[in-house]
């Protein structure tokens, strides 16, 4: 099942979920939007995106980061585009919108264009939503833990 407006800021004050920084205004009915962080890896160069933004090209490719932190216990955690980001034409993840229990760090997220659009650092970019999971086994130990910014693929 997934959270609700409730059960969302319920797990934050039980610490299912941390949210880093944290504003209401972003809490949805179901989701919390998350926001595009500073940084990107574009053909395997990390850099900072201006302040005017930076243009995607139709058929581009690039990692971005979220500027929100986030933990997740004892919860699936999970993002996925937000509409308005879609119908311009961005995918914000190619494969890897699935979360694991345990996660903590900032978000990479894999950004293609399907046509020219314009990002700029605190744009709303995407969602977050959390699924209940049952049964019992370990928490996310694995390579992308800790994230600080956007990550590269470490194969």
């Amino acid at each position: 099942m997934i959270l609700r407006h409730d059960a969302i800021i319920e797990r934050m004050k039980k610490g299912d979920i941390i949210i880093q920084p944290f504003n209401k205004e972003q809490l949805n009915p179901n989701s919390y939007d998350v926001r595009l962080g500073d940084n990107i890896i574009v053909e395997g160069n990390k850099m900072q995106i201006p302040d005017r933004g930076y243009r995607l090209f139709k058929g581009e490719f690039i990692l971005a980061e979220t500027l929100e932190r986030t933990e997740t216990y004892n919860l699936v955690p999970m993002v996925e585009g937000k509409s308005s980001i879609g119908r311009q034409g961005l995918f914000i993840h190619v494969t890897a919108g699935f979360g694991d229990v345990g996660f903590k760090g900032k978000w990479t997220l894999e950004l293609f264009a399907c046509q020219d659009i314009l990002i700029k650092p605190g744009m709303r970019i995407a969602q977050l939503f959390w699924y209940t999971c049952e049964g019992t086994g370990p928490e996310y130990n694995g390579k992308y833990q800790n994230a600080t910014g956007v990550e590269g693929a470490k194969l």
